[in-house]
């Protein structure tokens, strides 16, 4: 469309009729700017307002697309010209469409590929649980992002089940490398740190650091050192994780109300109730706490079902094995879990328990 041609043609019939643009702007009802983009070029009159322009110069609406008048010696040849002109506007506002789409999908696409490479495999969840003579923790949770770390302390208790209130706790790992504290605090609260040790658990030169991780906890005048056992429990590496997990296969709702069956007996000097069979020994507390014992030939296998807080703890020790493992059993369990909350189901609460 020949904006030009169409300016001067609008201007051309203006002048005819000795208006001023204001006074045509009046008898359309436009604004007087509306009329200065039309006779500029900078603007084509809208449908209906290209219908008032013809009605109003007695002009056909093909002549004010054309920018000229139409004889019949020109008919033919002019009415083309606009055809064509539009066909061309057209196939313009259609290319135009498609290159705004693709590019609109280009940049789609970037953004995707960037937050994938920024948050792919960027959360990394981990359990901490470990025991000494006297102390034991577990629920303890280490969460690293690439911007933050997160470390919430969980149950500290002492031998007798009885947890601590600590005065503060050093979380820190020691190695060939060097030794680096990671956290310390003087609360059971959340504890974080900004990005400076981040780059200890991204750095495989220090991938044992999970192998040489240690809780210094300080109560009532007394010091312990705990060697953790670190434990992988969730990172968002896995694209279709959400699409084809099966949910039956994870544990809910798991009946942990532990009810004790005619063979047990009271033991009045530990106010416990205790039962052996073989190479069972079992002790259970008023408090909701039971303990289990297993000895297959020099292999132990230490069990701990906390009833309050719905928590299986299970140790396997002999020369060649250390592994420590805790599970919350109103969540939902990973493979590993729940094998080892079968095997205690079957060695122990279909065996001895109501």
């Amino acid at each position: 469309m020949d904006l030009e041609r169409i300016a001067n043609f609008i201007k051309e019939l203006r002048k005819e009729k000795n208006l001023t643009q204001e006074q045509l702007a009046d008898e359309l009802h436009v604004h007087r700017t509306t009329v200065v983009k039309w006779e500029s070029g900078s603007s084509l009159p809208l449908n209906d307002t290209l219908v008032m322009l013809s009605k109003y110069f007695n002009v056909s609406v093909d002549e004010l697309l054309a920018g000229e008048r139409i004889t019949p010696e020109t008919s033919i040849e002019v009415k083309n010209r606009v055809t064509l002109a539009i066909l061309n506007d057209r196939r313009k506002g259609m290319r135009m469409a498609i290159y705004f789409m693709i590019t609109t999908i280009v940049l789609f696409i970037s953004f995707l590929i960037y937050y994938f490479f920024t948050t792919y495999n960027s959360i990394h969840v981990y359990k901490l649980g470990g025991d000494t003579k006297n102390v034991i923790t577990i629920d303890n949770l280490l969460i690293i992002t690439n911007d933050k770390i997160y470390f919430k302390i969980g149950n500290i208790r002492n031998i007798i089940n009885e947890r601590l209130n600590f005065d503060s706790v050093i979380l820190y790992y020691d190695n060939d490398y060097e030794t680096k504290v990671l956290f310390s605090g003087d609360s059971d609260e959340l504890l974080v740190e900004y990005r400076d040790n981040i780059e200890i658990f991204k750095n495989k030169k220090l991938k044992n650091s999970y192998d040489n991780m240690y809780l210094l906890v300080k109560y009532d005048d007394k010091e312990e050192i705990i060697k953790l056992k670190v434990v992988k429990d969730f990172e968002n590496k896995s694209l279709l994780q959400l699409i084809f997990r099966n949910t039956n296969e994870n544990y809910k709702n798991i009946d942990y109300d532990i009810k004790l069956s005619d063979k047990f007996k009271y033991d009045e000097e530990t106010d416990s109730y205790k039962l052996k069979d073989n190479n069972v020994e079992i002790e259970c507390f008023e408090n909701g706490i039971c303990k289990f014992f297993i000895n297959n030939n020099g292999v132990e296998e230490l069990y701990e079902f906390d009833k309050i807080t719905k928590t299986l703890y299970y140790q396997v020790r002999n020369n060649k094995i250390n592994s420590l493992y805790f599970i919350v059993l109103n969540q939902e369990l990973n493979i590993k879990e729940k094998k080892i909350y079968n095997q205690f189901k079957e060695k122990i609460l279909d065996k001895y328990f109501k």
